[in-house]
């Protein structure tokens, strides 16, 4: 029996769609930890109960933009969810 891990594919066919989405992934995370680094007690402090995924932290810094620190304000400016 074969295995679909073993399915005759053209060299390095299963990675190009893996590597794809680990490159947009990537891109993601690196425009997140910024926001995520500086706004780490903000997060602790208003976001704490929000389950991450799909934009619900971002969200819930919006919801709070009026009582977060000035340099997680700075952050989400820089992220484009502030304006």
């Amino acid at each position: 029996m074969v295995s679909r891990s073993q399915t005759a594919l053209s060299p390095g066919s299963e990675r190009r769609p893996h590597c794809r989405h680990t490159a947009r992934l990537e891109r993601a995370l690196a425009a997140v930890r910024p926001v995520a680094g500086r706004c780490r007690r903000d997060i602790d402090a208003y976001c704490s109960r929000i389950v991450p995924g799909q934009g619900r932290i971002a969200l819930c810094l919006m919801a709070n933009k009026p009582a977060l620190s000035p340099q997680c304000k700075v952050a989400l400016a820089g992220f484009g969810h502030a304006h």
